[in-house]
């Protein structure tokens, strides 16, 4: 599993999301503050498989400005609880 954290031209952060959404190997997208625009968790066999898919998938993607890959070695906790927040405009 490798994190990937990307920096997007603003123009083209919908379609970057949009495009990675499709790829069955990407199992989490999120748009960032902070040190990246867009985050994805990636699911690949091995680091030549990974470099494949950032070389030919995300990097040429249009709007990608800067990939980070950082690969995760030991899951030590996981939780979700799988509710999700009100929205602001749904609160009571």
């Amino acid at each position: 599993m490798a994190l990937l954290f990307l920096r997007v031209a603003p123009a083209h952060h919908d379609a970057v999301v949009a495009a990675l959404c499709r790829h069955p190997e990407i199992s989490y997208v999120s748009t960032m503050l902070g040190r990246a625009d867009v985050f994805a968790q990636v699911l690949v066999q091995d680091d030549n498989e990974l470099w494949r898919f950032l070389q030919n998938q995300v990097r040429p993607l249009e709007g990608v400005l800067d990939t980070e890959a950082v690969l995760e070695v030991a899951v030590h906790k996981l939780w979700f609880n799988g509710r999700v927040p009100l929205s602001p405009t749904s609160a009571p």
